[in-house]
């Protein structure tokens, strides 16, 4: 993601996530990455509790996980 190349597809991941998920999740779903990237897994329990900071916009921790997981699996950003 340093060089020129990395930049732009960083700048894609990022647009892609926005539409995906909104400005609310959008930050959860960069932590869960985050916590992806500096971990090199992600576990189960990490991720419910970066999720339950989406309880204060009225979104199921939960299915707020769910689809998080599965649009970041799909687009290839998570194995």
């Amino acid at each position: 993601m340093l060089s020129i190349k990395g930049h732009a597809e960083l700048s894609h991941m990022e647009e892609r996530i926005k539409m995906a998920f909104g400005l609310e999740a959008y930050p959860i779903a960069l932590e869960i990455l985050t916590e992806t990237a500096v971990t090199g897994y992600l576990e189960g329990k990490a991720a419910v509790v970066i999720c339950q900071k989406s309880e204060a916009t009225g979104i199921d921790p939960k299915a707020l996980l769910q689809e998080i997981l599965a649009v970041l699996q799909h687009d290839g950003y998570l194995e």
